[in-house]
């Protein structure tokens, strides 16, 4: 199968995730009024959280990436999709952003933001397992079950995620969903590392020759 350089990803990756971030920025204006009306102010601090979370789940999505390259040796050619898949899903969160922040209190709004946050999440895990499962592109023996542990618990946690925010979304508690995807990313990443850092030694431990 060919191989792809991973630095080629990286450089698009970047490119991509720092387009997104700048899109992210253009929304965002200095509000009008004066003196400020608190509907102007709450409108304006509305825009203003979801370029928060957006801009929050991408950069999670650009150490997501460069984690990832550090662990391969190269890319293959279903990998590379993958990556390219999670990079069309992160051009899409500036709408979401701007779709949630202008329609608090649509059902429709909150479910199309909830969905390509997912579908963010979903492409992370995808990466990782497929990762998991193919060993010529890896640094190490550990990698394989780091990865794959690491692609069980970002799915299931961001599916979890989505039912909550979507029944919180059928309930007209919109903002409940809003909250997780802002909160889940660095739980998430902080768990991860406790538990990868934790898993590493045990695995360097084991795999050790005995002392003579």
């Amino acid at each position: 199968m060919e191989k792809i350089s991973k630095e080629r990803l990286g450089a698009l990756s970047d490119g991509v995730i720092a387009i997104a971030a700048t899109l992210l920025v253009l929304g965002l204006s200095v509000p009008d009024g004066d003196p400020l009306s608190s509907d102007v102010l709450f409108h304006w601090l509305r825009i203003f959280a979801g370029w928060a979370i957006s801009f929050t789940v991408i950069a999670i999505v650009w150490f997501d990436n460069h984690f990832l390259l550090a662990q391969t040796t190269h890319l293959n050619l279903r990998l590379a999709r993958y990556a390219l898949l999670q990079l069309a899903m992160v051009s899409l969160i500036p709408f979401a952003a701007d779709l949630v922040t202008e329609y608090p209190k649509n059902i429709s709004a909150s479910l199309a933001f909830n969905g390509i946050m997912l579908a963010n999440g979903l492409s992370s895990a995808l990466i990782s397992l497929h990762v998991a499962r193919a060993p010529e592109l890896h640094i190490g023996a550990h990698v394989a079950a780091v990865m794959e542990n690491r692609a069980r618990y970002k799915a299931a946690l961001y599916i979890m995620i989505a039912v909550i925010a979507a029944l919180g979304a059928w309930t007209q508690h919109l903002f409940i969903g809003v909250a997780l995807w802002v909160l889940s990313p660095l739980v998430s990443e902080h768990m991860l590392h406790r538990w990868i850092d934790r898993f590493g030694s045990k695995t360097s431990h084991h795999a050790a020759p005995p002392a003579a």
